[in-house]
């Protein structure tokens, strides 16, 4: 992982910035559950660890303050829980349903460990998020044995509020709009096509003293940002086995 990034230096900032560059690697685990509470109904909760992520490499100072320095930081990244809800209506039509949260709000401040010279203060990204959401409909349509439609809309609530947002990360809430489909080509073997479309609301950045905006460095940065996002995903299933046939109970009374 590599993150390079401006660091502010708020006593000095007429200097210049800092450049933050470095790897590592972190580790987590993900679980789940599937329900199937009726033949046509799957309900599946899923759930992905928080990560640690441990960055090692350089602080690089404007040449008055000494050039580079061995530095590294940790970045505490959120876990996410999901969940997710497939009907069934007829053989042709399915309904889905998902819902998952982001636990931004663990990031926090980092602080960029570093022996810097005297006179300059402990450097620290104020990331600062607070927690994201996702919400997203959909539906399937079996169009032939071989081939499945698929449609989505869904709705993202940023972790990046208005108090703390930056030009290198200028995220905002957004709308989805998706397509995709599945076919199979031969027994065991499907292909996967989707393309997404993301509506991302007009976003401010206000890095200045009056907007308590914690990357605020002595240097007042005021503007606005236009973005949308384009997804095109292309992938490939293998299956080595038969799907089990579903498993049925009856109760009888005498």
């Amino acid at each position: 992982m590599t993150v390079p990034t401006g660091v502010p230096f708020p006593p000095i900032a007429a200097l210049g910035d800092g450049n933050l560059g470095g790897d590592g690697w972190g580790y987590g685990f993900t679980a789940g559950v599937t329900l199937t509470p009726t033949p046509t109904t799957t309900v599946g909760l899923g759930y992905r660890s928080a990560i640690n992520q441990k960055i090692s490499g350089t602080l690089a100072l404007p040449a008055q303050l000494g050039g580079s320095f061995a530095a590294n930081t940790t970045l505490n990244l959120p876990d996410m829980v999901s969940l997710g809800i497939r009907q069934r209506i007829d053989p042709q039509w399915t309904l889905l349903g998902t819902m998952e949260w982001t636990n931004w709000s663990r990031i926090g401040t980092s602080v960029i460990s570093a022996s810097l010279p005297p006179g300059i203060p402990t450097q620290t990204l104020p990331f600062q998020y607070k927690d994201g959401w996702l919400f997203s409909v959909g539906a399937e349509y079996q169009a032939s044995d071989r081939l499945t439609l698929r449609s989505g809309f869904g709705y993202e609530i940023s972790p990046i509020s208005d108090s703390v947002r930056t030009p290198v990360i200028p995220d905002n809430d957004r709308f989805w709009a998706s397509v995709g489909a599945s076919y199979q080509i031969w027994q065991g073997l499907t292909a996967n096509l989707a393309y997404s479309h993301l509506f991302v609301r007009s976003t401010s950045v206000n890095i200045s003293a009056a907007s308590g905006n914690p990357w605020f460095n002595g240097i007042t940065y005021v503007g606005d940002v236009q973005a949308h996002v384009d997804i095109l995903s292309i992938g490939l299933k293998i299956r080595w086995d038969e799907p089990s046939a579903p498993v049925t109970s009856k109760l009888i009374i005498k």
